[in-house]
């Protein structure tokens, strides 16, 4: 009887580890810090710049151009959807799901990537490029329908 006790002690202890787990946030622009900065907590929903993981929804009704700047910052994100405009200026936004923009769209300089087997990135607005550096990577599509120029 003691050793078959012993034998379910040993069974039960036993203990399985598992992978860990990135949980996707939504994350929304409220533009309630200064209205313009991608940069400024502030502007939204989770008071922290978007991330790694996050799917990010830009769609607010009469919204300020949201200007991804500064060549320091450098950002990969879930997804990027809505019709807000958005102007890239410097440093590196990496989208990692599909993801749609109707809004306006420019950039003057930075970098933006679609990475990804079978990921779509697409900005179907008014686009315009001048000095911006674009990639699909990995399998990913980067779709400009609406780029009426390109100074690269």
């Amino acid at each position: 009887m003691r050793r078959q006790n012993k034998r379910k002690a040993i069974q039960y202890s036993a203990a399985e580890s598992l992978e860990d787990r990135v949980m996707l946030a939504a994350v929304s622009w409220t533009g309630a810090g200064d209205g313009t900065n991608w940069n400024n907590a502030q502007n939204w929903s989770t008071q922290a710049v978007p991330g790694a993981g996050d799917s990010v929804t830009i769609n607010l009704t009469n919204s300020q151009t949201i200007v991804y700047s500064s060549s320091a910052c450098n950002t990969t994100i879930q997804s990027l959807n809505g019709n807000d405009p958005l102007s890239i200026t410097g440093g590196s936004l990496t989208i990692t799901g599909n993801s749609t923009l109707t809004g306006n769209f420019s950039m003057t300089g930075g970098a933006l990537a679609a990475s990804g087997s079978g990921v779509t990135v697409s900005a179907t607005g008014s686009t315009t490029l001048s000095g911006a550096n674009l990639t699909a990577e990995g399998g990913a599509t980067l779709s400009l329908p609406g780029a009426t120029t390109y100074a690269g």
